[in-house]
């Protein structure tokens, strides 16, 4: 009986100092290989042609986008601030952070709903820290 482990123990273990071992099996038959031994094939034989005929023919309307020489691709990441609002951001917070306005925290925030003494309206949701 062989006993198997998952890759987040084993990793855990080579990090306590473990010895271990990475073996590759490959498994390769060398006899005849058919396309009627795929189960899909088998089992939808008549979605599939007993014969290819090739390549299937050309179409009239050829997809392309068409580049220009010298110009490379955009790779920005999207939604991305520019480096002047970025840097008047974190100048912001640490206004903010030196004025005791607001102070780092890991804890989760949550949204509270309250409702005003009139029961038709609410208030808008309050980000508070949670206390539990």
């Amino acid at each position: 009986m062989t006993n198997l482990i998952s890759a987040l123990v084993a990793e855990k273990l080579v990090q306590k100092g473990c010895e271990a071992f990475l073996a590759c099996i490959s498994v390769s038959d060398s006899g005849d290989f058919s396309v009627k031994d795929i189960r899909i094939v088998r089992d939808f034989s008549d979605a599939f042609p007993e014969k290819l005929f090739g390549l299937p023919p050309s179409r009239e309307v050829e997809f392309e986008i068409e580049l220009i020489l010298g110009i490379t691709p955009v790779s920005i990441v999207p939604y991305r601030m520019a480096p002047k609002e970025l840097i008047e951001l974190r100048a912001q917070i640490q206004e903010l952070l030196y004025r005791g306005f607001i102070r780092p925290r890991s804890t989760g925030v949550v949204c509270k709903e309250e409702k005003w003494d009139n029961e038709d309206v609410y208030r808008l949701p309050v980000a508070e820290q949670a206390n539990n």
